[in-house]
């Protein structure tokens, strides 16, 4: 019984991942045992099966739907990895939660000039600034004195001051003068995150400063590759970068909102799809073989013939997502290696979340073809980022439909596989980074 009252309490309590409300009707997650069936509780819209891994977390949850006869299949033991017809149930867990110990981009280059700039990211306000030599600094975009944020302030030297009485902070994020005394208060600091700038973007490391490796910075090296020439921005987004996420590892999608520049209707009736675990996350491979060209394709190449399409997408946590773009005249080899009659491109995206409704889209395209001929890379970016606008349209009206109704049910096809296990990827590792932050219990 304690054992079972223990499983109960850790299963309600861990996080509010599962909120023990819905629309004024209560839910209530019943704790069970790790590799035990999934534990069921009733209320008068639907049923919530828990799977109480990692000894009670239990947040991968699906969902099974009791109203109008429509129901949905719930976890058994041995169920297949992706697939259609369930849902991870991820809008059910309560607070988004991030990923920490990674880096994420913060801003691009040309963003950060003399004056601060202010950008919150995985919830968390951060001013960055550049010092007298050009370097990149982040701070906590707050002083200790009164918290008005420093961005408010201004760059003395490599000094960032407040804008309110005048305190100045050095890099590290340490109080070094405050005017009008002679002596700083012990403890006058706030947080300072390591940055590096690279490739035209500013990333940050968000968790633990000891554990910031440099090493682990995604590799988006194409945006300042000699071989390759580039073009993006930032777009603010009003979404949960989960839905990015699920955007772009589906491109059927272009068929029916990107019909004037990337789609057709050979993206979802002519594609052969292959979705794998690769590396530390998920490919999904696209051919589309002797097809139309799409518009943007035909306002840059000339084909004289149906070609043979590509797209490769690889996702990458907590938050990268890279796709291997590109067509060739159709029969010339391109699906067996031979790209050579054909033009290859690269989109290249980071989704840092702002809030957990809110992303930081930041995505440039590139080209290996014509990168001489900037007009080139003026209508590739413009294309792109028409389609990116629309996007954005599209994801922040389904965020509107998952707050106004944050408990119901999705129902998922095969296009989702891709997207289904980005977030299983993304749901192990925060179950790993909730296993580090707790502490340990010691037997006496």
């Amino acid at each position: 019984r304690a054992r079972s009252a223990a499983a109960k309490e850790t299963a309600l309590s861990r996080d509010n991942r599962l909120d023990a409300r819905h629309r004024g009707g209560r839910i209530l997650a019943e704790g069970a045992q790790l590799g035990a069936e999934p534990a069921f509780a009733v209320d008068d819209r639907m049923r919530i099966a828990v799977l109480a891994e990692n000894a009670g977390i239990g947040y991968l949850g699906r969902i099974e739907r009791l109203a109008g006869g429509s129901r949905r299949r719930a976890w058994k033991p041995g169920a297949p990895a992706f697939g259609p017809g369930y849902s991870d149930g991820y809008f059910l867990r309560g607070p988004v939660m991030f990923l920490r110990d990674y880096w994420y981009v913060a801003a691009t280059a040309e963003e950060i000039g003399a004056e601060p700039l202010a950008r919150t990211l995985l919830n968390e306000p951060v001013v960055l600034y550049r010092t007298g030599d050009g370097a990149v600094r982040a701070l906590e975009d707050r002083c200790c004195h009164r918290h008005l944020p420093l961005s408010l302030g201004k760059v003395v030297g490599d000094r960032l001051q407040c804008g309110y009485h005048g305190l100045e902070y050095d890099s590290d994020g340490v109080c070094v003068r405050v005017p009008g005394q002679t002596a700083v208060p012990p403890g006058a600091r706030i947080r300072a995150y390591p940055v590096v700038e690279r490739w035209g973007w500013v990333w940050i490391w968000m968790g633990d400063p000891e554990a910031a490796d440099e090493a682990g910075i995604e590799d988006f090296h194409w945006l300042d590759d000699p071989g390759w020439r580039a073009a993006g921005c930032r777009i603010p987004m009003e979404c949960d970068y989960r839905l990015g996420i699920d955007n772009l590892l589906d491109l059927s999608h272009l068929t029916y909102v990107h019909r004037t520049t990337l789609g057709n209707a050979a993206v979802v009736e002519a594609a052969e799809v292959r979705t794998e675990r690769y590396g530390p996350g998920v490919r999904v491979t696209r051919w589309m073989i002797d097809v139309p060209a799409p518009p943007m394709y035909r306002r840059l190449v000339d084909f004289g013939t149906n070609i043979d399409r590509w797209q490769i997408i690889d996702f990458s946590p907590p938050c990268f997502v890279k796709l291997d773009l590109g067509g060739a005249p159709t029969g010339t080899g391109a699906r067996q290696g031979d790209r050579s009659r054909g033009f290859e491109r690269k989109s290249l995206n980071a989704l840092t979340p702002e809030t957990e409704t809110s992303i930081h889209y930041f995505w440039a395209d590139a080209h290996n073809f014509d990168i001489d001929k900037p007009e080139v890379t003026q209508l590739l970016f413009d294309q792109v980022h028409e389609a990116f606008m629309e996007d954005k349209a599209f994801l922040e009206a389904q965020q509107r439909a998952f707050d106004l109704d944050p408990g119901r049910p999705l129902v998922d096809i095969n296009a989702d596989a891709g997207g289904l296990e980005a977030r299983r990827i993304l749901d192990r590792l925060l179950a790993e980074q909730d296993r580090r932050a707790r502490p340990e219990t010691v037997a006496v």
